[in-house]
């Protein structure tokens, strides 16, 4: 990830009217049987369905307040890992340990002697508490595939520092390590937990033992944020410069050899790889596609969107044909979740998602994402997409933080089905599912 962050610039606001019209949009329709109407701060949500209760797995809710909860997907068994207090403690970010057992999370702690930051990790129900405190303000943590370590990265003076905090062992304060360091840094674990495929800053692109041991996997990579190592631990998946202006996107043995190009692409390439390892959804845009807050981008980007590559076959599907602020697969692989943004002719900016089934795709209602949503996470979620997942461990749902009228926004819950609503569960800027139910 990078140090410093291009920040988009702030999205149009969305009027009280407008905002209240998304949200009927988005909840009036084929809801199951409701229950009673949620009311959050004084605004009247639409009601959960009985049938959320059947949603499987728990959600993981940065709460909007500083604090740290997970809830099941329909509002119920709420457990408060963190409290947050504004000025005192701030809980910055999360993630479930693939086995679903544990979480850790990074907080930012602000007393009399100064400002520190700590890496915390309980079990799901918040026992077994270990703290490491660090010197360094933490942007970005995961866990490795085995839940064993956690790897993150913190922001020094010349850029990012990556560190390993072993989560196995060392009492209840267990001391983290550093192991690399770059001006931008952007990582995927091998299955096994023991290496990682790293790029770092505009040159390396490197396997990194957790012992230290590099090896360089691409002397000239493209220009992208996450590499992706397959779960099955067979493939890399990554850019390379083929020409001015010009990518390829390849596939490559993880044990080396020659690559196997997916597609030539022209401008700066984001990618996802499902977790089977089939399918990869990729997106390129130019230099002048990059801000999705320019109200002309819609003339001028006309030969954009996602595109999803069949890796056995060769074969390709242009999916969506607006800029992409984000997309995720769900965890078996069977399903495609895109962000897209709606320009408006009064110059208000909506957001929609489509949601691909592996033949058909339908799309939401409009809504307003949440801002720190579209500032904190959208822009480098191609590195997201490897630690935590918006979807329900079955595919069946996923959730995501939007705006309403007033208070800080909301955690939604979007069935994967065409024709349903959306549901509230409570306040949250941040949501992340459970990797097991």
């Amino acid at each position: 990830m990078s140090g410093r962050p291009r920040r988009l610039a702030a999205p149009g606001r969305v009027t009280a009217v407008l905002l209240a019209a998304s949200i009927v949009a988005a909840c009036t329709g084929t809801s199951t049987d409701p229950v009673s109407p949620t009311s959050v701060d004084q605004v009247v949500l639409p009601p959960v369905p009985v049938s959320a209760s059947s949603l499987p797995g728990r959600l993981l809710v940065l709460d909007g307040g500083g604090g740290l909860v997970t809830l099941r997907p329909d509002g119920s068994d709420r457990v408060q890992l963190a409290r947050g207090t504004p000025g005192v403690l701030d809980v910055t970010g999360a993630a479930w340990a693939p086995d679903g057992e544990r979480v850790v999370w990074a907080q930012v702690d602000r007393g009399e002697k100064g400002t520190s930051s700590r890496l915390v990790t309980t079990t799901s129900e918040g026992t077994g508490r270990r703290d490491t405190i660090l010197h360094v303000p933490i942007i970005y943590l995961s866990w490795d595939p085995t839940s064993s370590r956690v790897a993150f990265l913190g922001a020094g003076p010349n850029g990012l520092r990556l560190s390993l905090l072993d989560a196995t062992g060392g009492g209840k304060h267990p001391v983290a390590h550093r192991l690399d360091a770059g001006p931008t840094y952007y990582f995927s674990w091998s299955p096994n937990g023991e290496r990682m495929l790293v790029h770092v800053g505009p040159q390396r692109l490197d396997e990194l033992g957790v012992d230290g041991s590099r090896r360089v996997v691409e002397r000239a990579p493209g220009v992208f944020q996450a590499p992706v190592w397959s779960r099955d631990g067979s493939t890399f998946v990554y850019p390379v410069r083929s020409g001015e202006g010009m990518q390829t996107l390849v596939t490559r043995a993880a044990a080396g050899g020659p690559t196997t190009s997916i597609d030539h692409v022209d401008g700066v390439v984001s990618f996802v790889v499902s977790s089977d390892g089939r399918q990869v959804a990729y997106q390129a845009l130019g230099p002048d596609e990059l801000d999705l807050y320019d109200r002309d981008l819609p003339q001028r980007a006309t030969n954009v969107g996602v595109t999803i590559a069949d890796l056995r076959t060769g074969e390709r599907l242009q999916l969506t044909t607006q800029p992409a602020v984000a997309f995720s697969w769900s965890p078996d692989g069977s399903r495609l979740a895109v962000l897209e943004p709606i320009y408006q002719p009064t110059g208000t900016i909506f957001f929609r998602w489509v949601v691909w089934d592996g033949t058909d795709a339908f799309t939401t209602a409009a809504f307003s994402p949440a801002l720190a949503l579209l500032q904190a996470y959208a822009p480098f979620f191609s590195q997201y997409a490897q630690s935590v997942s918006m979807w329900a461990p079955d595919g069946s749902a996923f959730a995501y933080p939007a705006d309403v009228a007033v208070g800080p926004p909301v955690i939604w819950v979007q069935p994967a089905e065409p024709d349903t609503d959306p549901f509230p569960v409570g306040r949250g800027t941040f949501v992340a599912w459970s990797p097991a139910a």
